[in-house]
């Protein structure tokens, strides 16, 4: 599991900047275009550019996908700590 989460997060840390949650829907799909950022779609690394319907939808599922399983292997891990 750990080696779940390290993935995730190193695959988050790249496409995830704390500007983002500031920035409209425009900005974001030109910043997705512009870097041209990879992640994970239907189990297959592809770039935001070739990401067939609507990238910016699937760009934010795969944060959110990886951000649970950051949570929730988290708070296993501090549970497991706990008196």
């Amino acid at each position: 599991m750990r080696l779940q989460v390290d993935a995730a997060i190193t695959e988050a840390a790249p496409i995830w900047k704390n500007l983002f949650r500031y920035s409209s829907t425009d900005d974001l799909d030109r910043v997705g275009k512009q870097l041209n950022l990879r992640f994970e779609v239907n189990a297959q690394l592809v770039r935001y550019a070739l990401v067939q319907g609507n990238p910016l939808k699937e760009w934010a599922e795969r944060l959110y996908n990886l951000s649970a399983l950051i949570v929730q292997e988290g708070y296993i891990l501090w549970q497991s700590q706990q008196p």
